[in-house]
């Protein structure tokens, strides 16, 4: 009996230390730019290099603010809005564009949210961002 009280309580604090929820919410309100991306089941991770810098916003109040080379951009296909339960993001209200075709964006998944980090799964792929300049 002493064993099994024993492992039962191992199992919750094992249990509790790889739950997902995000602890603090607060952390994902900042600007966040994309480092790199990889599909899951590739090992590799791919790198943006581009001439332009894109980043994109948290807002406490919903609010998805997209800029590029650090000034607001309306950019096509990309959501205005999102709505975080636990440690999913649901994005919405994306910006219709007549000579695009869009797909929209599925839920996120936070996999990682620290001072340093941000990691999303969606759509079978890891992006890693980390806090914009």
């Amino acid at each position: 009996m002493k064993n099994q009280l024993l492992l039962t309580s191992l199992l919750l604090i094992l249990l509790g230390a790889c739950h997902n929820d995000v602890d603090s919410p607060s952390l994902l309100y900042k600007r966040w730019h994309l480092a790199r991306t990889r599909h899951l089941q590739d090992a590799t991770w791919y790198t943006y290099h581009s001439e332009v810098y894109y980043d994109v916003e948290y807002r406490p109040d919903g609010t998805l603010i997209h800029r590029r080379d650090g000034q607001v951009a309306t950019l096509c296909c990309n959501a205005s809005r999102f709505s975080q339960k636990g440690s999913t993001i649901d994005y919405d209200e994306f910006l219709y564009c007549p000579n695009a075709s869009c797909v929209s964006r599925p839920n996120a998944v936070i996999i990682v949210l620290s001072e340093d980090s941000l990691i999303l799964l969606a759509n079978n792929r890891l992006e890693q961002y980390e806090p914009a300049n």
